[in-house]
């Protein structure tokens, strides 16, 4: 199952096969949040593909020329050799981590990452002071 990070508590679900994705509170019973991840379609070293749970050969495909602001969506496994690298990804380590005292707080409409502000700081500050005689 994939949690978008500034939603916590919610699910990334598909909305059926050349769709994009949805995100919801709960899982439903069909599979629809479930991702397998597999060995990249490309065939490269260190690339993985998700294959849907609920419908099998079909993958999270986001283009060959994947650009800032398009969407993602669920697609079946085609002849085409485009798909093959649309579908495959690169795992990274994360660019930040929870810190370990981090906990989500319930909220009526959705849920909140609280982490403690000192662990959030990325840059320190040296004040130096022109006194003048």
């Amino acid at each position: 199952m994939l949690e978008p990070f500034d939603l916590p508590g919610m699910l990334l679900v598909q909305q059926g096969k050349d769709r994009t994705f949805a995100v919801t509170k709960y899982a439903d019973d069909d599979g629809s949040s479930i991702f397998r991840v597999v060995s990249g379609l490309d065939g490269k070293d260190g690339t993985v593909s998700l294959e849907s749970g609920a419908q099998n050969g079909c993958y999270v495909y986001s283009g060959v020329d994947y650009k800032s602001g398009q969407s993602m969506k669920l697609s079946c496994k085609s002849s085409d050799t485009g798909f093959n690298q649309g579908a495959s990804f690169v795992m990274n380590k994360g660019l930040s981590q929870y810190h370990p005292i981090s906990f989500v707080a319930k909220g009526d409409k959705r849920n909140f990452l609280l982490a403690p502000l000192y662990s959030l700081r990325d840059e320190s500050y040296t004040i130096y002071f022109h006194i003048q005689p």
